[in-house]
């Protein structure tokens, strides 16, 4: 028996590259980029997909008690499906953009015991717009 794997071609590749920069009683600085490049051909068509990805963050003390992180990024999605006579895609092609952008505070309310984190992130997508994830947490060690 057949089947379609027997079929597939499959073939890809990512790249990930990190710089970070220790910027002493200024905090740390972090920018992350990533390329991925897959493909597949299927009995049912052939897919495309290119992710491009970048994102920054840095992270600092403001006096004894509070530990900021503060960041954004990007991401650029493409892909490309051709289908056959059969299967049809309908775009065949589609770029998807998402923007974030994040604040977080880790207040030491006890040193070392309780910690209580206040954060924010805000995304848009192409699908639903703007979405504000506010987040409360507490942690007791």
């Amino acid at each position: 028996m057949e089947t379609w794997a027997e079929d597939s071609v499959l073939w890809g590749g990512n790249l990930l590259e990190r710089w970070e920069r220790d910027l002493g009683a200024a905090g740390r600085f972090q920018v992350q980029a990533y390329y991925d490049r897959s493909s597949r051909d299927e009995p049912i068509g052939r897919d495309e997909r290119e992710v491009w990805d970048l994102d920054l963050q840095h992270r600092f003390s403001l006096g004894t008690r509070h530990d900021v992180v503060w960041g954004g990024g990007v991401r650029l999605t493409q892909d490309r499906i051709d289908g056959t006579r059969v299967i049809r895609f309908d775009p065949p092609r589609r770029t998807d953009r998402l923007w974030s952008a994040f604040l977080q505070n880790e207040i030491a309310l006890v040193p070392d015991r309780f910690h209580l984190l206040l954060g924010l992130r805000v995304e848009h997508n192409d699908y639903t717009g703007v979405e504000w994830q506010p987040d409360a947490r507490a942690l007791w060690r």
